[in-house]
């Protein structure tokens, strides 16, 4: 390959993980204004007494947590493209650099020489792996409970 395309597909490659890198903090930034907007908001909904107030505020929470949850979803399927073609343009670079001194099962594990690309290769194979779209998702889902009990407690004292 010229070095004209080397540079270009280096370039893509930068590209892809900053895309990505955009992406995880987006999906941070906007989980973390929605946990400050729950606290606050049960904050202010545990000092009403009116009771349509205080289900009208949960529920309203409760649709921008599925909203929340959907972004999510979509944000870890944008993160995975952009950080899974930035892997791809990676192995080709080292399909270039040897064709055959590197087979399937070194390439998996030499992935990580330049960049680090997968986690998993330094957890300890015995225990269950959970990336950190699954975490966010995780996070998402507790929090729908953590209001519906909200929801619950509300309405019944």
């Amino acid at each position: 390959m010229d070095g004209l395309n080397e540079i270009f597909l280096i370039e893509c490659m930068k590209e892809n993980l900053a895309h990505a890198r955009h992406v995880e903090n987006e999906r941070m930034m906007f989980n973390s204004i929605f946990a400050a907007l729950v606290g606050g908001s049960l904050a202010i909904a545990s000092q009403l007494n009116d009771k349509i107030i205080i289900v009208t505020i949960i529920g309203i929470l409760m649709m921008v947590n599925i909203i929340c949850l959907t972004f999510t979803k979509r944000w870890n399927k944008v993160f995975k493209n952009h950080y899974a073609l930035a892997q791809k343009i990676y192995l080709s670079f080292l399909n270039m650099e040897s064709p055959t001194a590197i087979d399937a099962g070194e390439k998996n594990q030499d992935i990580n020489r330049l960049y680090y690309f997968d986690n998993r290769l330094n957890e300890n194979p015995v225990k269950t792996y959970i990336s950190t779209g699954k975490y966010f998702i995780i996070y998402n889902t507790v929090i729908f409970v953590l209001l519906t009990c909200s929801l619950f407690y509300f309405i019944s004292y």
